[in-house]
């Protein structure tokens, strides 16, 4: 829902590069799919199982086997994809000026910091 708002719809505070980038749309999407291959393959797998003799048995697990490897290099394939498409348009934030890093203790007794300008 955040995302769906985000991209259609209004603009993000006075940002006027409110818009997600569509290499962030690539990644979300593609990587939704390939799950989405995931659990219906799952389901179909799952729906139609049935006792089997031992040599089918052996046919569908090989054919199973290769299709979530298949399967499992595709979605890895298409979010590495989005990473290098990432790194290629990569653009460097501007410097910022000197600052100062302040250390401390929470209350919780987890550490923190802050940077001051």
């Amino acid at each position: 829902m955040r995302f769906f708002e985000q991209h259609h719809g209004e603009k993000c505070g006075t940002h006027p590069n409110y818009k997600i980038p569509e290499l962030v749309t690539f990644i979300l999407f593609s990587q939704f799919l390939a799950f989405t291959f995931f659990s219906v393959f799952n389901s179909v797998q799952f729906c139609f199982a049935r006792p089997l003799d031992r040599a089918s048995q052996f046919r569908n697990w090989n054919w199973y086997s290769i299709t979530y490897g298949v399967l499992s290099v595709t979605a890895k394939v298409l979010l590495e994809v989005g990473f290098l498409w990432y790194v290629a348009n990569a653009r460097t934030w501007p410097l910022a000026s000197v600052s100062t890093v302040v250390r401390g203790n929470m209350v919780s007794g987890h550490q923190c910091w802050a940077v001051q300008n």
